[in-house]
């Protein structure tokens, strides 16, 4: 599992080269690095799981204003993962990506995040457990024909709308 990178948000008239590197190194070249690393094994054992954490909007190229090197980098991410997907996929290893929603608070259980109210369609934050429960999915043996996806776990939410909303 691939659940690395950094978040540059700035419009793009104030990135920097270094806030490039940190986008793409962080959320691109890491997981390439991972794949590398553990896809010799892998194949050797006919048989791995590659999840990878995406972002809303990126399998589309949605933009955000803000998110110019955050959201290339993710775009970039969720090809490179499909890509995989079909190179692997005869060598019993799946890759797939996983796309948070709203987790306000890394350590709340989903019972607690049920009762906060949220901007998502069901009305409330996910947490770490629903992810969690996502990615276990994906990993799990018998998941062996689920490869290339997209898991939105967003609870509804499509895309952040919010993000492209000028400032009030």
């Amino acid at each position: 599992m691939h659940g690395v990178g950094p978040l540059v948000v700035k419009r793009f008239e104030r990135l920097s080269a270094q806030d490039y590197r940190t986008a793409l190194d962080g959320n691109l070249r890491s997981a390439v690095l991972a794949a590398q690393a553990v896809l010799p094994a892998m194949r050797a054992a006919s048989f791995g799981r590659i999840v990878f954490f995406g972002s809303l909007g990126a399998s589309q190229t949605q933009p955000f204003r803000g998110f110019s090197y955050y959201q290339a980098a993710k775009s970039a991410l969720c090809a490179f993962a499909r890509t995989l997907a079909l190179e692997e996929a005869r060598n019993g290893v799946t890759v797939n990506l996983v796309v948070p929603g709203d987790i306000r608070d890394k350590l709340v259980s989903r019972d607690q995040a049920r009762l906060r109210p949220g901007r998502a369609p069901v009305g409330r934050p996910g947490s770490f457990e629903d992810v969690a429960r996502a990615v276990g999915f994906l990993v799990a043996a018998q998941s062996d024909f689920v490869t290339g996806a997209v898991l939105e776990v967003t609870g509804g939410a499509t895309a952040a709308d919010e993000r492209n909303e000028p400032p009030q």
